[in-house]
């Protein structure tokens, strides 16, 4: 490549250059435009994410019953109070018999309640039976970006991130205290094994 931009002539050589740095932008953004959402992103992404920025928010689409069986992402600190289970709900035979596009509606109405769940500008990430549909169908209300959570909430069990066995993203407040009191004690024990 080095050969071909020496012996290439000032503007065709940058041009060149630029060409080859820009592609893959280029075909990032043409992926992007073509599947309808921002994305996909790894747990531990996620996980960092719903950490550090103030506008990201996870949404679950799985329903109840697989939520209590299996358990939701126990979400602290400056994580809590964002997620939020939004199941796209199956319309009843009577609408949808009376309704073009049954499918395209009920994703409308979930992302409807996501974006009443988040703020403008946020981020979203999505994960669960529905994520890639309803990822498509937030990025087409605006004003959020969505993400599919990759390998959905298998994926953040399998990376040993923290689970909520009732399958609950609401906490009372001895919940929370038991949060607090855990985390204190775990700080007081690294202070412990420091000093020693």
């Amino acid at each position: 490549f080095a050969a071909v931009v020496h012996q290439a002539e000032g503007d065709t050589a940058v041009a060149l250059v630029a060409t080859v740095f820009a592609l893959p932008f280029a075909l990032a953004l043409l992926a992007a435009l073509t599947r309808g959402y921002a994305g996909e992103q790894s747990s531990f992404v996620v996980d960092d994410a719903l950490r550090t920025n103030p506008l990201a928010f996870l949404i679950d689409t799985r329903d109840e019953e697989s939520r209590r069986e299996d358990g939701v992402p126990d979400l602290r600190d400056t994580q809590r109070r964002k997620a939020a289970a939004v199941e796209v709900v199956a319309l009843s035979k009577a609408v949808r018999d009376q309704v073009k596009n049954p499918r395209t509606l009920e994703l409308e109405l979930a992302a409807a309640q996501v974006k009443a769940l988040t703020r403008r500008g946020g981020t979203v990430y999505v994960m669960g039976p529905d994520a890639a549909a309803l990822a498509k169908a937030v990025t087409a209300v605006g004003g959020r970006r969505a993400f599919v959570l990759d390998g959905g909430f298998d994926a953040w069990r399998a990376g040993g991130l923290k689970v909520r066995s009732n399958g609950s993203y609401e906490k009372s407040v001895l919940d929370l205290i038991g949060e607090e009191t855990s985390d204190a004690a775990g700080r007081f024990t690294q202070r412990v094994i420091r000093i020693q």
